[in-house]
């Protein structure tokens, strides 16, 4: 699990590179009551949830403890491919670099 957690991102810098709020990427990832989503349905097919996202926290501005996760290569694979349009062109990009610097 070590090893994974040093070659993550958080979702925070998910939502940086592809644009969009960090509230967005965690209801893609959380749902909502009437809709399933990533993390729901990776967790009811028994798919090992944190081989892709793992559960973790940051500090705002302000001092507030906010929720995010890591995001392993293999979730990023999985929001790549979930992206679609010139944003998930240019995450999947970012992403591939972020991934080669984790890794030299």
């Amino acid at each position: 699990m070590n090893d994974l957690r040093k070659t993550t991102i958080t979702t925070l810098e998910v939502a940086e590179m592809m644009e969009t709020e960090h509230s967005k990427i965690i209801r893609k990832l959380e749902g909502s009551k009437d809709r399933k989503v990533f993390i729901q349905i990776l967790a009811e097919a028994q798919m090992g949830v944190s081989d892709y996202f793992i559960p973790s926290s940051y500090k705002d501005s302000s001092g507030k403890e906010n929720k995010c996760y890591q995001v392993t290569k293999l979730g990023c694979d999985f929001l790549a491919n979930k992206s679609t349009g010139e944003k998930g062109v240019i995450f999947t990009a970012r992403y591939a670099v972020s991934y080669t610097h984790l890794t030299l």
